[in-house]
């Protein structure tokens, strides 16, 4: 019986974080053509259909990203969504809730609350959702479990993508943004990108990170009078800023203390040792 032909990803091996910011890039790069080729032909009979944000080219524009992936570490990644149970996880997505909870109360408490439900802000949201889970917990925090699945910590797992995610929201300054708003913001992201890659690590399951942050945009975009349309914060820094970054840090310390115990990082090294089937 022949042996599988396993492809050799020697940067991957050498140096996981390069590797996985350039996957993210490339893997961007492959949503943002198909995605983009999609809803411009659709557009043409469906006139009003978003370019930018139609729910059709999204969903296959990441579905083809994580195809390739896939297919590029054929033979070694077997999912982005099996082998691991939600009951790790539950705990984070608890914590998260009770963040959103106290995160919506200090906005009416503030008179920031604002109900703006509509077609746009949705699909915002969803794309938000998708694009940015896709990205940093399917490509970006896989790539690094590939090489690091057998430590004993998840710490560099969880922070390297949550760094880069906080950064990524601190470039809304360049979309008319406060710049010290947008620095707030991206350090709440970076909390959140904690726990989402906790939640991923545990669970394996890349849907379930998808409709939570999905979640937390509708409420963000639909529920805060200082938010736009396209999500980005339209104040200035004040009580209910300085309230929500310290839930976000309360959050972060809550992560870092549940992703250092040892019964969730046998759990997380047991589950991406079946995920990644023939890699180091």
């Amino acid at each position: 019986m022949k042996e599988k032909k396993v492809r050799q990803h020697k940067l991957t091996d050498k140096n996981p974080y390069i590797s996985s910011i350039i996957l993210v890039l490339v893997g961007f790069l492959i949503f943002s053509l198909v995605s983009t080729v999609l809803n411009v032909i659709i557009a043409i009979p469906f006139e009003g259909y978003s370019i930018q944000y139609g729910p059709i080219g999204l969903i296959v524009g990441v579905a083809v990203g994580l195809l390739v992936y896939k297919l590029w570490f054929k033979g070694e990644f077997t999912s982005f969504f099996r082998y691991g149970k939600l009951g790790p996880g539950v705990p984070l997505v608890v914590v998260y809730i009770i963040y959103l909870a106290l995160g919506l109360v200090s906005d009416i408490i503030n008179g920031k609350f604002a109900f703006s439900f509509d077609g746009s802000r949705i699909l915002t949201a969803l794309f938000a959702g998708v694009v940015e889970e896709y990205m940093f917990r399917g490509i970006m925090t896989s790539t690094l479990m590939r090489k690091r699945k057998n430590t004993n910590s998840i710490m560099i797992q969880l922070l390297f993508p949550a760094i880069l995610f906080g950064f990524l929201h601190l470039t809304n300054a360049l979309s008319g943004a406060d710049i010290l708003v947008s620095f707030f913001q991206s350090l709440g992201a970076v909390a959140v990108g904690m726990a989402l890659g906790a939640i991923y690590i545990l669970t394996g399951n890349l849907a379930v990170v998808i409709a939570i942050h999905f979640f937390h945009d509708v409420i963000a975009i639909c529920f805060a009078s200082d938010v736009s349309s396209s999500g980005v914060m339209t104040g200035s820094v004040n009580t209910d800023t300085i309230i929500g970054l310290i839930l976000s840090i309360a959050v972060f310390v809550y992560v870092v203390f549940y992703a250092k115990k040892q019964k969730n990082i046998d759990i997380a090294r047991e589950l991406w040792n079946k995920k990644w089937t023939a890699s180091l």
